[in-house]
């Protein structure tokens, strides 16, 4: 899992992650590239894409078992 943000600088992000207790890499997208190769158009969002690249993209918070339900999903052979 990566974090990735479209607006601030590197100090407001690494702020961010230690408010929240982030513990997964996250990294600054300012020219917003990332955003668009995954299709993603606002913030929150979440694409979860597995080992053969299929991609679920989810708009807005998710609450964590549904992240944790999603990751298991693509973690589990096909």
């Amino acid at each position: 899992m990566v974090g990735i943000a479209w607006q601030g600088n590197q100090a407001e992000i690494d702020e961010f992650v230690q408010r929240h207790g982030l513990t997964f890499p996250n990294v600054l997208d300012a020219d917003g590239s990332i955003f668009s190769g995954f299709g993603v158009g606002s913030q929150p969002a979440w694409v979860f894409q597995d080992a053969e690249g299929n991609r679920d993209r989810v708009s807005g918070a998710l609450p964590p078992t549904d992240v944790e339900a999603r990751l298991a999903a693509i973690a589990e052979p096909a």
